[in-house]
């Protein structure tokens, strides 16, 4: 399963094996394919490098694999910033949202 992510850098593409790992590609500084299972630290050592760049509020969720691609297909969501595999069923997922992407006719969005 292939998800396409539209972020404010454009579009980012995360790739899900029926039953193995997830990888993210262009999400990450270094624009590489890395499985998540064996560089947790280094995903959230480069997600901590993107904290003060246009960051105004952090959530972390706890989603199944089932609904993780509409979960990223809501464009009320920017990019993938973290993530990281709980278990076999549910993935555990930062995203960070943009000044752009929080306001609406105003109005400040909540989730």
């Amino acid at each position: 399963m292939t998800l396409t992510i539209q972020g404010s850098r454009g579009e980012d593409t995360a790739i899900i094996a029926p039953d193995g790992p997830i990888y993210m590609w262009e999400a990450l500084p270094w624009r590489t394919v890395v499985p998540v299972r064996e560089n947790i630290g280094e995903i959230q050592r480069a997600a901590l490098s993107y904290k003060r760049r246009n960051v105004i509020n952090r959530r972390w969720l706890r989603v199944s694999k089932l609904v993780l691609e509409d979960l990223l297909n809501n464009k009320k969501y920017s990019t993938l910033r973290e993530f990281r595999i709980k278990n076999d069923m549910q993935v555990k997922l930062r995203l960070w949202k943009t000044r752009h992407d929080w306001t609406n006719n105003g109005k400040r969005m909540r989730i």
